[in-house]
């Protein structure tokens, strides 16, 4: 089911949380009301002020309808917060995205997803260890979560399609857009082996810096738990890590590195109490054990 004009145009508004758009999909109803709705008006079927947001309905309805063209092709879409389609364990946040466009195939998101983010530039061992922990979990039936991005991201997303599984990018860039371009080859595997493309930036766009680590909230937001593979004490895949705990997902990392320097966000996060892992099915005990103590406790 593809999103009104009015969602679409809504999704645009920056400032309001996912559930502030839908009362106002409920009050305004109509693209012509929307576009005479003052910013004043819009605050008092919230609730709440809205402060400085640049309040633009007129340029927010032109995106919409630039983006419905697009939305009825085979093998793209949106999903509408609140819809039955929607990942409810994205929903459940407070900043999760009102709209979230596709590309590929949709997952059955019952499925078990894990995150797996670590620096752009790697060294040659530690792709290799990438590759083989996602290959691990695409045996396992694990669908493997990441950002895209050159480096270990774009080695997870290899590694899953290689053990025979799906793989989920999470785009920075407006969903008709692949960042880096570079990736364009192993964006048509991921879509050629059932995987799927995200993104909440409407096609057209433009790649702006702030995005970046916004899609980051998307990546842990999806999963089970979240896999730093590796990376320096500055790093945007910590920013990852951090969302990841702030919304109660499990923080593992991965160990026995050769290179301390490179991996100082690893040794940090375990110092705080992340679970260190080898392989794939140490995570899968893990979920184990926590549903056996769970369970009898």
């Amino acid at each position: 089911m593809i999103p009104t004009p009015l969602d679409l145009a809504l999704h645009e508004a920056g400032g309001l949380k996912a559930q502030e758009k839908e009362m106002l999909s409920q009050h305004i109803q109509t693209l012509e009301a929307f576009e005479v709705c003052t910013l004043g008006e819009a605050e008092v079927l919230i609730g709440r002020r809205l402060g400085r947001v640049k309040w633009a309905p007129l340029l927010w309805i032109e995106t919409a309808r630039k983006s419905l063209w697009l939305l009825t092709r085979p093998g793209w879409g949106a999903l509408l917060w609140g819809q039955a389609e929607y990942p409810a364990q994205l929903s459940v946040l407070s900043d999760a995205p009102y709209i979230l466009y596709w590309r590929g195939s949709l997952p059955n998101w019952n499925q078990v997803f894990v995150g797996m983010v670590g620096t752009r530039t790697p060294m040659e061992d530690t792709k290799r260890r990438a590759r083989d922990l996602a290959l691990g979990f695409a045996e396992r039936g694990v669908v493997v979560v990441s950002g895209l991005a050159r480096g270990i991201d774009a080695w997870s997303h290899v590694g899953a399609l290689d053990g025979g599984g799906t793989t989920l990018g999470v785009l920075p860039c407006p969903i008709d857009q692949i960042y880096p371009k570079s990736h364009g080859g192993l964006v048509k595997r991921i879509l050629a082996q059932g995987g799927t493309l995200l993104s909440e930036y409407a096609p057209g766009g433009t790649v702006r810096t702030f995005q970046f680590p916004q899609r980051n909230r998307i990546i842990s937001g999806l999963c089970r738990g979240v896999i730093l593979v590796e990376a320096p004490q500055r790093s945007g895949a910590n920013l990852t890590m951090n969302w990841a705990l702030e919304q109660g997902r499990d923080a593992f990392v991965l160990g026995s590195s050769a290179h301390p320097l490179r991996s100082a966000g690893n040794l940090k996060l375990a110092q705080e109490g992340a679970t260190v892992i080898y392989k794939a099915q140490d995570v899968l005990d893990n979920w184990i054990l926590a549903e056996h103590e769970v369970r009898y406790a």
